[in-house]
C-alpha cells in the first residue's frame, strides 16, 4: 500500500552555531507542495539557547503564519490557469521557450534530438492515456515504467534497446518532471526515485582508422570531395562533427593557422593551432569552391553549393564510403556483436586521440583539441594508443597531400618545412604499407619515452636501411634494454 504524503506543515528544531560560535535556534521546515527550507529564530525574539519551549511556541507560530501568508498567494500560472501536461511543459522546454523565461536555471542546448525522444515518449500508451496527456501535478512513478516498458514498440525495434539508448530517453522524462518541481513549480517533488535511471553497463568497443586506410579513403575519388576534407579535419583535429559542421570561415584564421571555437557541445569555448598540413588542405578547399573574400567569411566551412552535409545518417554515409568506395575490408570496422560496435564518423575523434598519444603527444594537448573535461574519458584510448605505438602506425598521411584534388591547389611541402622529427616511410612491407612523416612536432626526450598506465615503453619508431636498421625492422625493445638509446 503506497503511504500518502502528507499535506500539513511539518517542522522540526535543531540548534546550530552563529558567526560568533554561540548556539542558535534553527526551524527547518516544510510547508507542501513546496519543499524543505529552513529559518534562525532571530536574537530579537528573544529566546535562549537553553529555552526549547520558547522555540517551539516561535516555531510553531512563524510556520502557521508563513502557511497562510502562501495560501493567500496566488498559484504559479505556468499554462494559462489550466492544468499543464507532461506534452505541454516538455514541448517548453525543447522550443526554448523555458529557457527564455527562466534564463538563470534553464541551460540553452540544442533541442531537436531531445524534442524527437520527446514526441516518441509522449505516444507511448500509459494506461488508457497517452503519456503526453498526463498532467504533471498527477504524474507519478507508475507512468514513467509502463513508457520505459512501451519504449521498444514506440521505437519500432525488433531488439530491445540498449540501455544507453533507454537511459536517454529515461533522462527525458526526470528531465521535464525536474523542471515541473524548479524553476516551474508546478510540483513539489519529482516521483521518479534515485534508483529510477536505467544502469549503463561498459561501453562496445570501437574501431580507430589506421593511417593507410584513411589514405585510401582520402584519396578515393567515388566519394564526394566535401566528406573527404571533413573526415580527413575530423581525424586530424578531433573536433566533434557537429562542431566541424558548426564551423564558418569567420572562424578559421588560415594566415596563422589557427581554429576558434566557441559555441560546442559543453559550451566551453576553446582554440588551438591546426596542423600545418590540415592548415594548407583548408586553403586550397577554400580556393577550390570559390569562397575567399570577406563576404564568404559566414559561409559554412564543409559545404558544397552552400549545403553542409547532414548529421543524420553521416555514420551509414562514412561505412559506405569506407568499405564500397575506397575498398577498406578490416572486419572489426564494420563487425557487429554485443561488445563491439561498426565504426563511426565520431570514432575519427577516437583515432585521432589514440594516434596522438601513440606519437607522443600529452594529454593536456590532447584535451585542448577534442575538449574533453576529465581524464577519464582520454584514458579510454590509452590501450589502443599503446597498441598503435605497438605496431609503428605512425601518423596520419598529410591532409594537403592524401586528398588528389588538394594536392594539385596546395603547394608541396618542402625539406626545410618538415618537422625535424618524423616517422620514416617504410615503402617495403605489409607492416610498413602506408606510413608516413607525420606533422607532430614531438620533443626529443618525449619521443624517446612514452608513459602508459605508469609503464615506460619505447616510442616503437620504425628504422629502415637510410637510419641503420633493416626494412621493417622497430627499435621498441632495444629502447626498453637501453633507454638512452
Amino acid at each position: 500500500m503506497t503511504k500518502r504524503r502528507s499535506t500539513k506543515p511539518q517542522w522540526s528544531l535543531t540548534q546550530r552555531p552563529d558567526k560568533s560560535g554561540a548556539p542558535q535556534w534553527l526551524v527547518r521546515y516544510r510547508i507542501p507542495p513546496r519543499g524543505w527550507n529552513q529559518h534562525r529564530i532571530p536574537r530579537e525574539a528573544k529566546v535562549a539557547s537553553e529555552d526549547r519551549d520558547g522555540a517551539e511556541k516561535y516555531a510553531r507560530a512563524f510556520v502557521a503564519k508563513l502557511g497562510v501568508e502562501l495560501a493567500k498567494q496566488p498559484a504559479r500560472d505556468v499554462n494559462q490557469g489550466e492544468p499543464i501536461t507532461f506534452r505541454q511543459l516538455g514541448e517548453r522546454w525543447t522550443s526554448g521557450e523555458l529557457r527564455r523565461d527562466f534564463p538563470d536555471h534553464v541551460r540553452a542546448k540544442d533541442g531537436e534530438l531531445d524534442a524527437t525522444r520527446l514526441a516518441k515518449l509522449c505516444a507511448i500508451d500509459v494506461g488508457g492515456v497517452a503519456l503526453g496527456d498526463v498532467p504533471v501535478a498527477s504524474f507519478v512513478l507508475d507512468h514513467a515504467e509502463r513508457a520505459m516498458r512501451g519504449l521498444d514498440a514506440a521505437l519500432g525495434r525488433r531488439k530491445a534497446a540498449t540501455a544507453a539508448t533507454r537511459r536517454a530517453y529515461a533522462q527525458v522524462i526526470h528531465r521535464v518532471l525536474a523542471l515541473a518541481v524548479y524553476p516551474c513549480r508546478v510540483i513539489g517533488a519529482n516521483p521518479l526515485p534515485k534508483g529510477f535511471m536505467p544502469k549503463v553497463g561498459k561501453p562496445p568497443a570501437f574501431a580507430f582508422l589506421y593511417p593507410a586506410e584513411d589514405a585510401k579513403l582520402m584519396g578515393c575519388g567515388a566519394v564526394p570531395l566535401v566528406r573527404r576534407v571533413l573526415f580527413g579535419v575530423l581525424a586530424r583535429e578531433g573536433m566533434r562533427a557537429s562542431e566541424a559542421l558548426g564551423l564558418t570561415w569567420r572562424d578559421l584564421d588560415l594566415a596563422r593557422g589557427a581554429l576558434t571555437l566557441d559555441e560546442n557541445k559543453t559550451d566551453d569555448a576553446r582554440a588551438w593551432a591546426l596542423g600545418d598540413d590540415v592548415t594548407r588542405a583548408l586553403r586550397a578547399w577554400r580556393k577550390l569552391l570559390g569562397a575567399e573574400g570577406d563576404e564568404h567569411e559566414g559561409e559554412p566551412v564543409f559545404a558544397e553549393r552552400g549545403v553542409p552535409p547532414e548529421v543524420d545518417g553521416l555514420a551509414d554515409l562514412f561505412r559506405d564510403d569506407l568499405r564500397k568506395r575506397a575498398g577498406v575490408e578490416r572486419h572489426e570496422l564494420f563487425a557487429k556483436t554485443a561488445s563491439r560496435h561498426p565504426i563511426r564518423v565520431h570514432d575519427l575523434r577516437g583515432t585521432f586521440v589514440t594516434l596522438a598519444l601513440a606519437n607522443g603527444r600529452t594529454e593536456t594537448w590532447v584535451s585542448d583539441r577534442t575538449g574533453h573535461r576529465s581524464s577519464q574519458m582520454i584514458n579510454r584510448y590509452r590501450r589502443a594508443a599503446r597498441t598503435a605505438s605497438e605496431l609503428g602506425l605512425g601518423w596520419l598521411v598529410p591532409l594537403d597531400q592524401a586528398i588528389p584534388e588538394l594536392a594539385v591547389v596546395a603547394p608541396a611541402e618542402t625539406a626545410a618545412e618538415r618537422p625535424a622529427e618524423t616517422v620514416t616511410a617504410n615503402p617495403a612491407g605489409e607492416a610498413g604499407a602506408g606510413r608516413a612523416e607525420h606533422p607532430l612536432r614531438i620533443p626529443r626526450r618525449a619521443a624517446r619515452r612514452l608513459r602508459f598506465g605508469g609503464r615506460n615503453v619505447g616510442t616503437g619508431v620504425c628504422t629502415g636501411p637510410e637510419n641503420g636498421g633493416s626494412t621493417g625492422t622497430r627499435t621498441l625493445d632495444r629502447r626498453i634494454k637501453n633507454p638512452q638509446l
